[in-house]
């Protein structure tokens, strides 16, 4: 039985999103663009405010990814403040632009910084402050927040992650992800399966060499992978259009 499997694409995204970031838009006329490029965020965002709004409200965020339909609308509705970190340095610079011409506050900031290497800091200023020498740790986060982004990172930078996470004494984490499959002879559960068995194949004899990989994994796996530091204290999932979106709510199992 496969625990994970792999997708192989050609993913002009970052592109598009660039064009779309050097136009400058209201932020009214940005929404109306997206909302008509990438309708599933709104989506997304909008079942992640409902189910989760207690953990959400008023907090410190870190958000791995940068998607500005969901931060903008989770800053407005929950009043938190939400460090979002991508790789992405070029766009980070052009969103950076727009916040300034939308006006934003600076509740809502967007920093070009590797996650594995982020924890790590945050973890040393933690653990600075412990020993009693250093500066304070500058954030105290109380959630992390994965959004569509767990399907590029492979098994062991996911664990890597969650591990860090732990270490940083962020107590809760929420996942989204439309990249989990089960097998089951229910129709709606054997027809994604079948569906992501399909794609792996499709898109392996079609890969080039400027192919991404992602990766999709099985939903018992997936489970205790995500398992090893935090307890899932919620769950839920619902379909759209593209597939199946599964959602997790993980609290911390113990700060040292």
């Amino acid at each position: 039985m496969y625990n994970h499997i792999k997708i192989y694409s050609d993913n002009n995204f970052k592109k598009e999103r660039t064009r779309q970031f050097s136009k400058k838009l209201t932020f009214i006329e940005f929404l109306s663009n997206e909302i008509k490029i990438s309708p599933h965020s709104f989506l997304h965002v909008g079942f992640l405010i409902n189910k989760f709004f207690i953990h959400l409200k008023k907090k410190y965020i870190l958000s791995i990814g940068l998607d500005v339909v969901k931060d903008t609308i989770l800053l407005n509705s929950t009043k938190s403040n939400i460090d979002v970190l991508d790789i992405d340095s070029l766009n980070i610079l052009k969103i950076q632009k727009l916040m300034i011409l939308w006006k934003f506050n600076k509740k809502l900031n967007y920093i070009p910084h590797d996650v594995f290497k982020y924890l790590n800091n945050l973890n040393k200023r933690h653990e600075r402050e412990q020993r009693g020498g250093g500066r304070v740790a500058k954030r105290r986060y109380d959630c992390l927040l994965i959004s569509q982004m767990d399907y590029i990172f492979t098994c062991h930078q996911l664990k890597k992650i969650l591990e860090n996470a732990s270490f940083a004494k962020i107590k809760n984490i929420i996942i989204i992800t439309p990249s989990v499959y089960t097998f089951s002879i229910k129709l709606s559960n054997l027809s994604h399966m079948l569906s992501c068995y399909l794609s792996a194949i499709s898109s392996f004899i079609n890969r080039t060499k400027n192919s991404t990989i992602t990766y999709r994994r099985r939903l018992g796996y997936f489970i205790r992978l995500i398992s090893l530091n935090y307890n899932i204290k919620h769950t839920y999932s619902y379909v759209y259009p593209s597939g199946l979106i599964h959602m997790f709510m993980l609290q911390i199992k113990h700060i040292k």
